[in-house]
């Protein structure tokens, strides 16, 4: 017993270093308002340089926006500050499929004035650091007011 207890334990914490998996999700009904919408920060944000190698090559791979305090650790190759009015458009609406908490659905964004970070995909999670950036009313997904003032479709 205590042997299978100890393998299921050890699958779990391998299952958090796999590569996540994604579904995309921007053709269901309540998501579609959202996909090719452009929306301006109402706060700073910070955009992170991330490498998705194993071994933390120092290359980036994905840019990650977060809400401010961010994020840290190896996988994290740089950090930049958007100031507020920073232009986002919503690409495509992605949920992890492999991902043991459910935590890791996010956005994929662009940041059409900031040609700097359009050489990688750019990701936004759809929560982050307990803030909600991604709401849901009346089957409807939208960014968060408070954080995101929707500026065109």
């Amino acid at each position: 017993m205590i042997g299978r207890s100890m393998v299921l334990l050890l699958n779990l914490l391998f299952a958090g270093c796999m590569m996540a998996r994604y579904e995309d999700l921007s053709s269901r009904p309540e998501y579609v308002d959202l996909i090719n919408t452009t929306y301006r920060s109402r706060e700073v944000m910070l955009i992170h340089g991330v490498t998705l190698d194993a071994n933390y090559k120092k290359a980036v791979d994905i840019y990650s926006v977060t809400p401010k305090p961010g994020m840290s650790g190896p996988e994290i190759l740089s950090q930049d500050e958007l100031p507020v009015g920073t232009t986002i458009r919503v690409v495509r609406a992605l949920a992890c499929t492999n991902c043991i908490f459910g935590d890791g659905d996010e956005l994929e964004v662009e940041l059409p004035e900031l040609t700097k970070y359009a050489s990688h995909r750019a990701t936004i999670r759809v929560t982050f650091g307990g803030k909600d950036i991604l709401l849901k009313e009346r089957e409807k997904a939208s960014l968060n007011s408070a954080l995101f003032e929707k500026i065109q479709r």
